[in-house]
């Protein structure tokens, strides 16, 4: 089959592709400045309908920066309802293409004053969603990512014709990608799309049950096994960490990789403290090599005592570069038999079976809105080997937790239903824990495992937490719980679905019973959720701009003026979760088990005894969340003592091992480290060897420290002036790439609009993480310029790599601490307070550092780089906690008053 007779088929041998540039996002208060239409016949482009319009109001420097569109270049220009009708005949009732076209469409709408809506009128084919199943795996679906990824030209993009081009070579692109999916993998997707009006139908519909494009492959995502074995091949005998990782030793034979002394010392303390059954702690700095350090002596011990090793790291990336580079290297150099395994928590595997069930009853369970998201899972699922839906780039578990909760592996649909044992991701790789001398997990799972007693890793192991000033934060959040409207009212619709499918009509009087009692249960959720909003509102204790918190510890003051209250509301729970048990239990329900019924209502169940049980135990933080702005409310709990939960459900086991990382030290002491995950109980009972293993670079020769001193206050506009002029005074001069660290969206906001007016007179890229604004695209285009200028968000803080000259200067312009109003940091400061303590600098100081030495760490990242590092606030010099700050740095801080003094570092950048 040729291209011409695919697009034939799919109805497809005309169609438009538009974009539209715009002075904002929301249709009702932004306008268009531009509007492009490109016209496509049978594959090819024929010819393009394009108009820069006036706004009639100023275009935002944020979207001009974007667009390259001033407001000179629209002066004098139509407006768009001066070209509207031209727009539309030339579309005429052809499809018409976009990336996340509704966009687009919503526009068109709004501003013909709901005259033409081109969703009702004609066909209409997102690229946006089309890639998200058929390119899953991207990690980003962006109209300039997708364009990259198929090679073609990003110049002029965020300009509409050009943009409105590319929208429609992706398409066919896409299309030709779908050719070289399996039939019956298509017709699962058909079973999904059949009789909805939602974009890309006109192709899933009309997709031919049997087609072959001759210049188009069979292409398959290529999967990672999450079980690795290696066999020995002999060619070495038992070997010692000296013999591998000393001065001369195998990992340097026919390598450029070089003896490190730092890292040698590293892994001969490990091999002592694992001899002598211990736990030590290593501050490590980056470059030196930490985790073949550790590695090597825990494989060879391991090994040796046959016991096996568990190793949990926090990020992915760290994770699969461990599972999939490091460890098999070091394999290969030790030669010894040995299987590993990549395991995550439960929650992280699809299960075959329940997804059977959803796609069975898809035209009642999957919403509109949610068929892409679903079609993501099921094509990935035919593919992956691991069952690890984080292969699944494109799905977001937390945006679609509902779709998650309905296919993800289940303790209890496993033992009640399951019938795909053989082909379960999750049991098979259960299964191999017994086999596995190495076992690579998160935080998050080795650490629940040991709180809610799973019994699933083995009992005695050794162990190594890499990425350990992550393990607080991912314990944490094991042990916080939320509930929202959506959350219970998803499961409660969900089950009433299935059980109007389902159910007969002369089914028992106690199962039409049930509907009564759903229906009752849901209007009180709703009238529960929405009287506490109006019940803050009342009181004048909502935030307009933020989202607010309400700390409780008694229920009943609380919630009294809501109705009902919130132990009304539990009564209603617990009443239709036990008349939920009756029925799971009854006969006539086990008549439905293909229908997801009996699962989903074991599911709810099980979350309202939780909800039950945190609601009345003293042991949980209480508090609910709210934001009138977008009419959000939630009920919180969280465990109160985290360091205590690790210590006693953890490391009380006394297990030999390491905890590493390269931001462990405030001020050079582990103690806040220490403290926050328990270890100082620990320490009474066992000694914990510490060691901080400086970065093997020679930071003071690569990068020149300079700190702020004035008396000028935080919270000024004189503040935020002096600070701009510094990024552009600086940047300026060295002509190199700096990044500017932020703690807040409003601070960067501050900062560019003082900016802005300065670069463009220098035609300089100044580039803000603003709402709205993706981190990847934002990097991308930073490093696109010699010379650009970032201004970031938290989100910037870790996590990102900039080697080289793509990031020669770092400024931290606040210091990171904690909101005082959080329930955590207000639960501890109080506890502390209560024990003599001071809360702001046992808890918020150390933690601010961390977060500091994180930032920090984004500029030296090889021993070839070099970079000027400031902090430029001026509450350093001014409070006492100042020097716990700058002694937490590697290199010594020089203060200065004038940037005049950074602007004569004599260092080469």
């Amino acid at each position: 089959m040729t291209l011409k007779k695919l697009l034939n088929t799919c109805n497809l041998s005309e169609f438009i592709a538009i974009d539209l540039e715009t002075t904002g996002l929301d249709p009702k208060e932004e306008s268009i400045i531009e509007v492009s239409a490109v016209k496509y016949k049978n594959g090819k482009e024929q010819s393009i309908f394009t108009h820069l319009l006036n706004p009639n109001k100023p275009i935002p420097s944020f979207i001009e920066d974007l667009t390259g569109i001033s407001n000179d270049m629209v002066k004098g220009k139509p407006s768009f309802l001066d070209v509207l009708d031209e727009l539309i005949e030339y579309i005429g009732e052809s499809p018409i293409v976009g990336h996340n076209v509704q966009f687009d469409i919503n526009f068109i709408k709004h501003h013909s004053n709901d005259k033409y809506d081109l969703s009702e009128t004609n066909s209409v084919c997102d690229t946006y969603l089309l890639s998200k199943f058929i390119l899953f795996s991207n990690e980003q679906h962006s109209l300039e990512s997708i364009s990259e990824f198929y090679n073609l030209s990003t110049e002029g993009s965020h300009r509409a014709v050009n943009d409105a081009r590319n929208s429609g070579n992706i398409l066919i692109e896409l299309i030709k990608e779908l050719a070289a999916f399996d039939l019956d993998l298509i017709a699962r997707l058909k079973k999904i799309f059949i009789n909805r009006n939602i974009p890309n139908s006109i192709i899933i519909d009309n997709f031919p049950n049997s087609t072959t494009l001759p210049d188009v492959g069979k292409r398959y995502f290529q999967a990672n096994d999450p079980v690795l074995r290696y066999a020995s091949i002999g060619k070495n005998n038992f070997k010692s960490v000296d013999d591998i990782i000393g001065e001369g030793g195998l990992i340097y034979n026919n390598s450029k990789y070089l003896f490190r002394k730092s890292q040698y010392n590293m892994a001969k303390s490990i091999e002592k403290n694992i001899n002598n059954d211990n736990i030590s702690m290593i501050e490590a700095g980056t470059g030196l090599g930490k985790t073949y350090a550790y590695l090597i002596p825990f494989i060879l011990a391991s090994n040796k005592t046959d016991t096996p090793l568990i190793i949990s790291t926090y990020t992915k990336s760290l994770q699969d570069q461990l599972f999939y580079k490091d460890l098999e290297y070091i394999l290969s150099l030790i030669d010894i038999d040995l299987n590993a395994l990549l395991l995550k928590g439960r929650n992280n595997y699809i299960c075959l079976n329940r997804l059977d069930y959803l796609e069975s009853n898809s035209s009642e369970l999957i919403r509109d809105f949610e068929c892409h998201d679903i079609a993501s899972i099921v094509v990935w699922s035919y593919y992956t080997k691991s069952g690890d839906i984080e292969e699944c780039s494109s799905f977001s578990v937390v945006r679609s937790s509902r779709l998650w909760n309905l296919v993800k592996s289940d303790t209890n649909f496993c033992k009640k239903q399951c019938s795909y044992s053989d082909t379960c991701f999750y049991l098979k790789l259960v299964d191999n824990i017994s086999q596995s001398k190495i076992i690579v997990v998160n935080h998050a799972l080795f650490m629940s495992d040991a709180i809610e007693n799973r019994s699933l890793l083995p009992k005695d192991h050794l162990f190594v937490i890499d990425e350990a000033h992550d393990l607080f934060k991912a314990t944490k959040n094991i042990l916080t719980l939320m509930y929202d409207k959506s959350f219970l009212m998803n499961y409660l619709n969900d089950i009433d679905i299935l059980i109007n499918k389902d159910l007969e009509k002369n089914s028992p009087d106690s199962i039409k019973d049930m509907h009564v009692g759903i229906h009752n249960t849901i209007d009180m959720v709703k009238l529960f959720f929405e009287s506490y909003l109006d019940s803050r509102e009342l009181h004048g204790t909502s935030n307009p701009s933020y989202p607010s918190v309400s700390v409780y510890n008694d229920m009943d003051v609380e919630f009294q003026d809501c109705s009902p209250t919130l132990a009304e509301l539990l009564v209603s729970l617990k009443k239709i979760k036990d008349i939920f048990l009756l029925i799971e239990d009854s006969d006539e329900c086990r008549k439905f088990k293909k229908s997801g019924l009996i699962d989903l209502i074991s599911q709810f169940c099980d979350q309202i005894d939780i909800l039950l049980d945190c609601s009345s135990s003293s042991d949980y933080l209480s508090w609910m969340k709210y934001f009138h702005k977008f009419q959000s409310c939630s009920i919180n709990y969280l465990y109160k003592d985290v360091g205590k939960v690790l210590f006693e459900k953890y490391f009380k086991a006394n297990n030999a091992g390491l905890l590493c990382s390269a931001t462990m030290t405030v001020n050079n002491s582990f103690d806040y480290f220490i403290s926050s995950i328990g270890l100082d109980d620990l320490s009474y009972e066992k000694e914990l060897e510490k060691m901080i293993l400086p970065s093997p670079f020679f930071l003071e020769d690569q990068l020149s420290f300079y700190s702020f001193k004035s008396e000028l206050d935080i919270n000024s506009d004189a503040y935020i002036d002096n600070i701009s002029n510094q990024i552009f005074e600086i940047s300026n001069h060295f002509k190199k790439r700096m990044l500017v660290l932020c703690t807040s969206y409003k601070q960067a906001s501050q900062i560019k609009n003082r900016l802005k007016p300065q670069f463009s007179k220098i035609n300089r890229r100044l580039l803000v993480h603003e709402k709205g604004r993706s981190k990847s695209s934002l990097i991308r285009a930073y490093k696109g310029s010699k010379d650009s200028v970032l201004i970031g968000t938290m989100a910037f803080w870790e996590g990102i790599d900039l080697p080289g000259s793509e990031l020669s200067i770092l400024m931290m312009v606040r210091i990171p601490f904690s909101n005082p109003n959080d329930p955590y940091i207000r639960y501890m400061n109080e506890k502390l307070s209560s024990q003599g303590g001071n809360g702001f600098n046992d808890l918020q100081v150390p933690e601010a550092c961390l977060k500091m030495k994180q930032g920090f760490g984004r500029l030296i990242r090889t021993e070839h780089d070099s970079g000027i590092f400031i902090i430029t606030d001026p509450r350093i010099y001014r409070f006492s906690y100042g020097y716990k700050i700058l002694n937490s740095f590697p290199v010594a801080a020089n203060s200065y008053q004038h940037f005049s003094t950074i602007l004569n570092n004599k260092k080469i950048l």
